[in-house]
């Protein structure tokens, strides 16, 4: 399959999420790092009630719990 002619905005923050996450530590869940991409790409704060997330700890993800 090409990817010729699509737009790097629509895969570059999300396929690059796990190569940016720390290995210490218990797992991140899958859909707890594509919310944290989403929110790094679209440079949007993320205001979350896990604390188990860990959201801040991430690069480029600006978090606040409630």
């Amino acid at each position: 399959m090409s990817t010729e002619g699509t737009d790097d905005r629509s895969s570059g923050g999300m396929s690059s999420a796990g190569s940016m996450v720390d290995d210490s530590g218990p797992p991140r869940s899958a859909h707890d790092l594509v919310i944290a991409a989403h929110a790094a790409r679209t440079n949007r704060t993320l205001l979350s009630f896990d604390t188990k997330a860990r959201f801040a700890d991430l690069p480029d993800v600006f978090a606040v719990e409630p």
